[in-house]
């Protein structure tokens, strides 16, 4: 079977495993491999149309992202080698081990199910595939602006402003129907368990179940913020008062434009492009309307994709 290679270069892993010895790796599994160079990710656009066969995206979840987004109706099959430096989409699908131990575990690989989030909003449509939401690591990452390149730095810098200026932000939201609206810390919607830089909000979350996950922290006059965010830091934010995770297929809310919203690492509307507090997004109608132009929709596309996974290793006799 053909198997097509795409390498993020850029990962924080790529060092370790060249593209050569990725192919070499791929034929000794059985499989027909192509190794395609991108510069960008606009490349994908002419290298994936109309592909089959297998294709094995290497790099960071953005990479994985990049790649799955478009193979939507593709008659094709994805397999990551998560090389990145939170690698969140491997961890929530079970992905273990190095890059050739992963390769060699495609010569009986597990076939499973992937769903894509979509997001329908009044700046157009967007595909998530760990995680969309707001509140604070919407404002921390918008405040950061990935744009202007990684900086450890800027990240630290940009999360304390954050944390000592935050202000809880109010939304109209429905759940599969249901009013939860209200006022949040922090609004996610979980398809992985993990997202952003390892934050492990959604333990239970499996992206191939057709459900959203969706994690409400209310404000907590008794706790402070970076109490939460030590919590979130240590896995146990669950154990924490005004922290609320329910499941459901579809949310809508209101959408105002009055503050940031996030589709995985990328924030919405653009910073160059967002409004000021309190003016609605960019062609929207009177925040106070209720016409549909205004109302962003979250849902899955259940089972969008076929990911293949490394077999695992045979249990050893003690």
């Amino acid at each position: 079977m053909k198997a097509t290679l795409i390498v993020n270069p850029n990962s924080g892993g790529a060092e370790k495993m060249t593209p050569e010895e990725m192919m070499e790796s791929l034929v000794e599994a059985g499989y027909q491999p192509v190794f395609l160079s991108t510069s960008s990710e606009e490349d994908l656009d002419s290298i994936l149309k109309d592909t089959s066969g297998l294709v094995v995206s290497a790099g960071g979840d953005g990479t994985f992202r990049a790649v799955a987004t478009r193979l939507l109706g593709e008659e094709a099959f994805l397999t990551h080698l998560p090389l990145g430096t939170a690698n969140n989409v491997g961890a929530s699908l079970g992905i273990e081990g190095s890059a050739l131990e992963i390769i060699a575990g495609l010569k009986d690989p597990v076939k499973r199910r992937f769903d894509i989030g979509v997001v329908t909003a009044p700046w157009g449509r967007d595909y998530f595939v760990e995680a969309c939401g707001f509140g604070m690591y919407a404002d921390a990452l918008a405040r950061y602006d990935p744009n202007e390149g990684r900086s450890l730095l800027r990240s630290l810098s940009s999360m304390i402003e954050t944390i000592s200026e935050f202000e809880s932000h109010f939304a109209q939201i429905t759940l599969d129907g249901e009013d939860i609206s209200g006022t949040y810390r922090m609004f996610e919607v979980m398809n992985t368990s993990r997202f952003g830089p390892w934050i492990k909000l959604a333990p239970e979350a499996d992206p191939g179940d057709g459900l959203l996950d969706i994690v409400r922290i209310h404000p907590d006059h008794d706790e402070s913020l970076f109490r939460y965010v030590a919590s979130l830091v240590a896995e146990d934010l669950k154990e924490l008062p005004n922290v609320e995770i329910s499941r459901g297929r579809c949310l809508e809310f209101r959408w105002q434009g009055n503050f940031p919203f996030h589709i995985d690492a990328e924030i919405r509307p653009p910073v160059s492009e967002r409004p000021k507090e309190r003016t609605p997004a960019v062609g929207a109608t009177d925040p106070n309307s209720h016409t549909e132009e205004n109302v962003l929709r979250i849902e899955l596309m259940p089972q969008a994709l076929e990911i293949w996974q490394p077999a695992p290793p045979p249990e050893k006799d003690e």
